[in-house]
């Protein structure tokens, strides 16, 4: 790798010589993409047209890629310029995003993010607490129905004793219903 190191210092214009072709190269890449696209355009013209945004966006990436190999290579042959990460973040409309608007961007996603979350748990909450008052109203019903179950049986076997009764004494009484109906 030292050798590498001594020879790039060395020989600066080669190295300059070097990025200009991979500049070359890549332009070349996308005029054959282009080209490939026109030609798929003329072969199949009953099919729908390319998308003007999409074609715009490949063009927008294009000249950028261009761009940033131009700045890395600096027109003297100079040091590679590093970009941050936010400098290449792209809205939703294709344009770069500064790093200001990038972190407000966040900021705002974060606070619209936890006014959701809390919302959600608020909900979640306030259908607890409905379920448990539920459940409790549930379990007075059931408790409720029990003994109403327990009175009609014990009323219906004073009915039926007296009726035992009345038969032993030559009376004759209507039997009650099994069921309870309203």
């Amino acid at each position: 790798m030292n050798n590498f190191n001594q020879w790039k210092d060395e020989n600066p214009e080669r190295e300059h010589e070097d990025e200009q072709q991979r500049q070359q190269q890549h332009q070349q890449q996308q005029q054959q993409q282009q080209q490939q696209q026109q030609h798929q355009q003329h072969q199949h013209p009953h099919e729908e047209q390319t998308d003007a945004k999409a074609v715009a966006a490949v063009a927008a990436a294009a000249a950028a890629d261009a761009s940033r190999l131009k700045e890395r290579s600096g027109s003297t042959g100079g040091p590679i310029r590093h970009h941050s990460s936010e400098e290449n973040e792209l809205s939703h409309n294709g344009r770069p995003i500064s790093g200001t608007k990038r972190a407000a961007q966040n900021r705002n996603a974060q606070k619209a993010f936890r006014q959701r979350k809390d919302k959600y748990v608020k909900d979640l909450e306030a259908t607890a607490r409905e379920v448990v008052h539920l459940k409790e109203t549930i379990e007075e019903l059931r408790a409720e129905n029990l003994q109403l179950r327990d009175y009609t049986l014990e009323l219906q076997g004073k009915v039926i004793a007296l009726s035992l009764n009345r038969e032993r004494e030559g009376e004759r009484v209507p039997t009650p219903p099994l069921s309870f109906n309203k």
